[in-house]
């Protein structure tokens, strides 16, 4: 059991980040996809990967080179905690689509480190992601892209939904 301290940046930019297995059930093709529609308004914004290849690795990086963002996303295997975390306080998202979850484990800790959440209202997820409180729940790429450009122009939104995602499980003593 463990607690993540939230970062104290109060810096927003356009870096989305994502902890987990490279594998079907998360989507990553479609987060990568939402990632795209975004990043076409934005040149700073960045997509980066962490996480073991459990066989998509490499159509991912296909995808990628094909929507020609070679510069704004980068893959890595897996990394200690520390050095996610390092990463994650360079963020301002964590964008996980997955088709199905338990707990969402990385969902957890991004909130703790105060990153908003950009998820699927799945599993335990809908139970403690709130649309437009603690997070953004995916619906579409046109309609969630145009949330996320909208929010990305407003500080004080942003800082409010980083605030009740790090609230969320402020009083969370531990979690297995």
């Amino acid at each position: 059991s463990y607690k993540f301290d939230p970062s104290k940046s109060k810096v927003f930019k356009p870096i989305f980040i994502f902890w987990g297995r490279y594998s079907s059930e998360k989507r990553i093709e479609l987060a990568i996809e939402l990632f795209n529609e975004i990043s076409k308004n934005l040149d700073d914004a960045r997509f980066l990967l962490i996480g073991p290849d459990n066989g998509k690795l490499k159509s991912l990086k296909e995808l990628s080179n094909r929507l020609k963002l070679n510069k704004k996303i980068k893959f890595f295997k897996s990394k200690s905690i520390r050095e996610i975390i390092k990463y994650a306080n360079k963020s301002s998202f964590f964008l996980q689509l997955s088709d199905h979850e338990g707990l969402g484990m990385s969902v957890v800790e991004s909130m703790q480190l105060g990153l908003i959440p950009i998820v699927t209202n799945i599993g335990e997820i809908k139970n403690y992601c709130l649309h437009g409180q603690n997070s953004l729940i995916f619906s579409n790429i046109k309609k969630t892209s145009e949330e996320i450009l909208t929010l990305i122009n407003y500080p004080k939104k942003m800082n409010y939904l980083k605030k009740n995602a790090i609230k969320t499980w402020s009083k969370q003593i531990t979690y297995r």
